[in-house]
């Protein structure tokens, strides 16, 4: 999580009441996007109502997030799509705390291909997402899904099939590539609540890292540009800001990965 001295993640833990839990963390997902000035998106999950989670529905939650797994409430399709790329530049920065002290973090750094993607509203950014407001589960560690790791893009795509497999067979919920606009949501919700449980907790938090401070995050089910170059996200600490960049599909990056998100349509 880049927090020093804490080793168990305050908000994967095991809640009593998911239901109470999961209606304190909407509500605190439509303020933090309203004062982002996402409205679109606050607006959208004011609509869920948690009374539709199925008692299935309900058990998957719980069991991921007890494998570490933090619930993020999310727009649906259509919302993702009309996110523009400068809302991804501006609106999505993650809380940075360096020496006990929070940091400046300018706009995001965006490479042209990956920009018009947003801009022709690309089928894949959104593929898998359900028409309505859901709850994603996403792992919010510091560096990507390490079993994709070390990887040219097909054999990313290759385990990420594995992964899926393996699941089923466990009978554990289906799991899809997270996509830019869950990455954006993960990279700034879960270090504002991250320093909320610290600050109610009076925990002291000397650092606190964005995810991806050393790596980078491959969207793998995204087009590539015309000379083989996969968009990917990071956070840069030199630059103090998000990226929105791209590497080469086929170079077995150590430092590149794919994350994981299992979506429930509330």
């Amino acid at each position: 999580s880049g927090i020093d001295k804490i080793d168990k993640n305050p908000l994967s833990a095991e809640k009593k009441d998911i239901a109470i839990n999961l209606s304190e963390i909407l509500n605190s997902d439509i303020d933090s996007y309203r004062q982002a000035n996402l409205t679109v998106w606050a607006d959208s999950i004011a609509q869920a109502d948690l009374s539709n989670l199925t008692p299935d529905k309900l058990k998957i939650i719980e069991q991921e997030i007890k494998a570490g797994a933090i619930p993020i409430f999310m727009p649906g399709k259509d919302v993702q799509l009309a996110t523009t790329a400068e809302d991804l530049t501006k609106r999505f920065n993650p809380v940075w705390i360096k020496n006990g002290q929070p940091q400046s973090i300018t706009g995001a750094y965006f490479w042209d291909h990956f920009k018009k993607l947003i801009e022709a509203h690309a089928a894949e950014l959104v593929e898998g997402v359900p028409e309505k407001p859901y709850i994603s589960l996403q792992k919010p560690a510091q560096n990507p899904d390490a079993r994709t790791t070390n990887k040219t893009v097909p054999d990313q795509l290759d385990e990420f099939n594995k992964i899926k497999a393996e699941r089923k067979k466990s009978n554990k919920a289906n799991v899809c590539i997270q996509n830019p606009a869950e990455y954006a949501a993960l990279q700034k919700l879960f270090t504002e609540r991250l320093k909320e449980v610290c600050s109610s907790s009076n925990l002291a938090l000397n650092t606190l890292n964005p995810i991806d401070s050393q790596t980078y995050t491959r969207f793998i089910n995204l087009p590539f540009s015309a000379v083989g170059v996969v968009p990917y996200a990071y956070f840069g600490p030199d630059g103090s800001r998000l990226g929105w960049t791209g590497g080469v599909a086929d170079d077995p990056n150590s430092r590149s990965g794919v994350r994981l998100s299992v979506r429930v349509e509330i």
